[in-house]
């Protein structure tokens, strides 16, 4: 995300182009809300969440839940603090937030200058006080997080590190009982819509859920997948002038 939604009331630097209806910034205030009724429960199902929270037949406990709740509602927190990120979540037309999506523009110096501008601005803020502390949750395996998170970094840098003006998709959560519903449509409608209007790439390392989705807006498959990072495959959306294609 070009500009990470500042910690206020007031709409963000991207809001100030009207946003649609139900597509609203997302505050530091919003955190602990959308980690518990979104972000959490929309991963638990995915392979990564499975990869980090192995629990073969076993239930977690509530405090074990809150714990994973809390880590989500953190990660959020520090999109939002470190000034990278755009945010965006959705209501349904009954007034629940029920999505969250988020990404982040790569290889821009104009966008790189914006980040500064608002890491400064946020720090203005919110000093130090909001940024999360090194906290991990008990049940994660450490090993297996640290070892996914350097594969997905390395297939990221391999893929567009020699690129620039990419929009890279980081977040596409929907409420699982509000799944199927076009909410997830609504979100990525937005953040092609913002691609075309600046002439950028899109890149997204999607899991197998989300290929259906991506593949409605234009992502296509590119290069072998990689074992690194199976099951998750490399998309990739082209500029609506331009046909450059990236490597395998």
């Amino acid at each position: 995300m070009a500009m990470a939604t500042p910690p206020s009331n007031s709409p963000s630097a991207l809001g100030a182009r009207k946003l649609p209806r139900d597509i609203e910034p997302v505050f530091i205030a919003d955190a602990d809300y959308l980690a518990r009724t979104v972000d959490s429960p929309a991963s638990e199902s995915g392979p990564l969440f499975r990869l980090m929270f192995p629990r073969p037949g076993v239930e977690f406990s509530e405090q074990q839940k809150d714990e994973i709740i809390r880590w989500h509602a953190e990660g959020i927190k520090d999109a939002i603090t470190g000034g990278r990120t755009y945010l965006r979540k959705i209501r349904h037309s009954d007034g629940t937030v029920v999505g969250l999506a988020g990404w982040v523009i790569e290889g821009c110096p104009e966008e790189q200058a914006n980040l500064n501008r608002n890491r400064t601005a946020i720090k203005a803020k919110v000093g130090n006080k909001q940024k999360s502390n090194y906290w991990l949750p008990g049940t994660l395996d450490v090993s297996a997080w640290l070892k996914m998170s350097a594969a997905l970094k390395k297939e990221r840098h391999r893929t567009i590190g020699h690129l620039d003006n990419i929009c890279r998709i980081t977040i596409m959560s929907i409420r699982p009982e509000y799944q199927r519903q076009g909410l997830g449509s609504l979100l990525m409608q937005h953040i092609c819509e913002d691609m075309d209007r600046h002439g950028r790439y899109g890149y997204v390392l999607a899991s197998p859920a989300g290929v259906r989705l991506y593949s409605k807006f234009g992502f296509e498959a590119v290069g072998q997948r990689s074992r690194q990072v199976s099951p998750y495959s490399r998309r990739w959306r082209y500029g609506p002038k331009d046909g450059r294609r990236i490597g395998g």
